[in-house]
């Protein structure tokens, strides 16, 4: 197979115009638009579209299906005593 007819780093949701970064794994879903493509539909292929992916498409505009932001590593390191610390003095009187 060539490489320039068949590029060996696109995957689906690339050419579907998914995210790079392909933390989406489940997108939203919306109709079809035929303003979203670059090619005309005739009444017949936006009827099999329709058919084909009845419940839509993926509206890559919107977050994934119960994304989440990114969280943190918690931090094990050092810190300051605060308010809410355990007083060492009671701790150690048992």
């Amino acid at each position: 197979m060539s490489s320039a007819r068949w590029s060996s780093w696109l995957f689906p949701r690339s050419v579907a115009a998914g995210p790079l970064a392909a933390n989406k794994y489940k997108c939203q879903l919306k109709a079809i638009d035929p303003a979203d493509y670059r090619v005309s539909f005739t009444a017949v292929e936006m009827t099999r579209l329709e058919g084909i992916f009845a419940q839509g498409v993926c509206d890559w505009s919107k977050p994934g299906v119960n994304q989440t932001g990114v969280v943190t590593w918690p931090s094990f390191g050092p810190h300051e005593a605060t308010s809410c610390s355990i007083d060492a003095s009671v701790a150690h009187k048992r």
